[in-house]
């Protein structure tokens, strides 16, 4: 065998436990999304009323299908929406799956809808407003964690 195809042989044996590693990990950290609290970690928003993506950091807080609480400009501005009803279940977040919650916030009401489809992991907020007008985002999540 030469020295070439020697060395594909053991890095290729290297990749491969590398890959299986990371499946088990993976699975290791698999999480619930109504059995747990998880802190979701937003690095893009879509403004869907008007098309406009920015870079936007933020975080979501699901704490076990209760609340959520949406912190911007690092904790300064924090909304808590009570959740009414959900709609679907997601077993593991780290899967594709969605789950639709129905809050409100004050004398709004509305959905977060979190989801993990082919191009990642979004939440979309659809809330009406006093004025009459929906505010319509989607934010593109970067990172979940397990918060306790």
């Amino acid at each position: 065998m030469s020295g070439i195809l020697q060395h594909f042989k053991h890095a290729a044996a290297g990749l491969l436990f590398v890959t299986v590693t990371g499946s088990f990990s993976h699975h290791a950290r698999a999480q619930d999304i109504s059995q747990t609290s998880l802190t979701w970690t937003v690095n893009q928003l879509l403004d869907q009323n008007n098309g406009e993506k920015i870079d936007y950091a933020c975080t979501f807080e699901t704490s076990r299908a209760q609340e959520i609480v949406w912190k911007q400009k690092a904790g300064a501005y924090v909304s808590k929406f009570l959740v009414q009803r959900v709609d679907g279940t997601w077993n593991d977040v780290f899967t594709d799956g969605k789950v639709i919650y129905h809050v409100t916030k004050g004398d709004q009401t509305g959905t977060l809808t979190f989801e993990r489809i082919a191009q990642g992991l979004v939440i979309r907020l659809g809330l009406s407003q006093a004025t009459g007008n929906l505010l319509k985002y989607q934010f593109t999540v970067s990172e979940v964690t397990f918060t306790n």
